[in-house]
């Protein structure tokens, strides 16, 4: 069942609203790309996406499953973040390679493409890692570990935007831009934090994947494959973080350089997504059944009406209204039965455990019409229980008919536990 949570309604619309601004976002990158007259440069820009995609789906899908869990509102706001860093610098690069002026408003544009990763680290990996799966610190320690990635974080965006130290032009390496925001007199302040910031969150992040990594060793059966997932995926995250200062010192090329790390960026909501959707581990088979049955049946609806009017068209009078008329009562006539088969077909892939639990309910139907043997329906009966709704202890009794009713059998009632 979905945790209950105060102002649920408020909570969902909020959830709809971050996912919505996620799409207007995918929409603005997408455009902002073919804007690009490099192509090279547009695509490494959006190199990124798909595991925004999978940030932003993922995040949105548990704010409204579980609100009460901080993990899903993270991711959304990760994606968020992450796809500001990305407009911001197709952005910038669009500018500057045009040749246009610098203006105060393109340098805080730069600046926002400079130094807003540290929240998107903080809020799409380092935290839900640290609180998977339910959304809590396992222990006091682990509190401290909590505040001192956050301080990381907020220290490294703070003295990033106060810093003088000229910013990265996406355009042109060899000609840096000036800060706009940078104060001369916080310049050996900004420099210890931009040094200091990035180590620590890091180092949270590092330790919060190592506390996945131990708890392998305790925990078993479903629980030790999602660990095992999310582990792996944060590893391969922190490899694709690594490879910067290694490239570096190798000197590699830019490409190689974003391919490992795009890979090593997707890898992290990937192994969510496995680990959640596969294990059942937030048990959203049943909305993301809905989902994908409804955009399935709008879309086959839609493509079925179109041909209903464009043949029903050659056969009518021109501006005829019939056509249209036959057609809204097809289509009409098709949405239960067109529902009803793509919800079967989806849960089967989907939703599987409600599938399971149909088919076998069905198959005791079927059963019951011909058995006359009341011993052996209890025992059917009971193992159907025991299939579908799984609980921890099951009994069934005979009610005797009331007195001064005649004989007839007693009714059944099965208690669960």
């Amino acid at each position: 069942m979905t945790a209950s949570w105060p102002g649920s309604r408020r909570a969902r619309a909020l959830a709809w609203g971050l996912g919505g601004t996620s799409l207007l976002g995918f929409g603005a990158l997408v455009l902002l790309a073919l804007w690009q007259d490099d192509a090279l440069a547009a695509l490494r820009s959006a190199s990124g996406l798909a595991g925004i995609v999978l940030f932003a789906a993922l995040g949105t899908l548990l704010a409204l499953r579980q609100p009460a869990n901080p993990i899903g509102w993270l991711l959304s706001v990760g994606a968020l973040i992450w796809l500001t860093n990305q407009v911001a610098d197709l952005v910038v690069t669009r500018v500057l390679a045009s040749g246009s002026a610098v203006t105060t408003t393109v340098g805080l544009i730069a600046v926002v493409n400079e130094w807003i990763w540290p929240l998107g680290v903080l809020c799409s990996a380092a935290l839900p890692l640290l609180l998977f799966p339910d959304g809590k610190v396992r222990s006091t320690r682990w509190r401290v570990v909590l505040y001192a990635m956050v301080g990381g974080a907020v220290t490294t965006v703070v003295s990033g935007a106060l810093s003088t130290e000229a910013i990265h032009n996406p355009s042109n390496h060899s000609a840096p831009l000036k800060n706009p925001l940078g104060v001369e007199e916080l310049a050996f302040v900004s420099r210890i934090g931009t040094e200091l910031g990035p180590s620590l969150l890091l180092l949270c992040a590092a330790l919060a994947v190592a506390g996945i990594v131990a708890r392998l060793r305790s925990t078993a059966g479903i629980e030790r494959q999602q660990l095992r997932w999310v582990a792996s995926g944060a590893l391969m995250a922190i490899a694709g973080v690594l490879i910067f200062p290694i490239a570096g010192l190798l000197n590699w090329p830019d490409q190689v350089v974003n391919l490992v790390f795009t890979v090593g960026f997707t890898c992290l909501p990937l192994s969510f997504t496995v680990a959640i959707l596969r294990y059942r581990l937030y048990d959203l088979d049943r909305i993301i059944s809905r989902t994908v049955t409804y955009a399935a049946v709008t879309g086959l609806l839609a493509i079925t009406y179109a041909g209903l009017v464009t043949a029903a068209s050659r056969f009518t009078p021109s501006g005829s209204s019939l056509a249209v008329a036959a057609s809204t009562l097809a289509v009409a006539a098709l949405f239960q039965p067109l529902r009803r088969r793509v919800q079967t077909s989806v849960d089967r892939r989907f939703n599987r455990t409600r599938y399971d639990a149909a088919r076998t309910v069905e198959d005791f139907r079927l059963r019951l019409r011909d058995e006359v043997d009341l011993h052996a329906v209890r025992s059917d009966l009971l193992a159907v229980v025991h299939q579908t709704v799984q609980p921890d202890a099951a009994g069934l009794w005979l009610r005797t008919p009331a007195a001064g009713l005649p004989s007839a059998p007693g009714a059944i009632t099965v208690e669960l536990a």
